[in-house]
């Protein structure tokens, strides 16, 4: 028994890749603030003659830097995919619309 085409399930599943884009730069914009801060704190200590504030922030400030530029690749891969299954989901209404029968119209048996 085959399985019916049910065309909400790639309805939703663009949709949840549309969600998971909105939070990829925030969720690794906060990830990379975190280890910015972590090495940052490390290298204030090893580092003479710097401010410990001013490395910290530095690593802070690329740190997020990364995470932006690192997140903003990740929502547009994800965007992208939503975009193919809705091309899919098109696709399917414009040629189930015009060619209902399984070889269409006029077709020779």
């Amino acid at each position: 028994m085959a399985t019916p085409y049910d065309e909400t399930i790639l309805e939703r599943f663009a949709d949840d890749l549309y969600k998971k884009a909105d939070a990829a730069v925030a969720q690794l914009m906060v990830l990379w603030f975190l280890l910015g801060l972590i090495v940052g704190s490390a290298l204030s200590g090893v580092i003479r003659g710097a401010s410990p504030g001013m490395t910290i922030m530095t690593s802070i400030g690329v740190g997020l830097f990364i995470g932006f530029a690192l997140g903003s690749e990740r929502a547009f891969k994800f965007r992208l995919e939503a975009q193919r299954t809705l091309c899919q989901v098109a696709m399917e209404r414009n040629t189930r619309e015009k060619h209902p029968g399984p070889c269409g119209p006029g077709a020779i048996p």
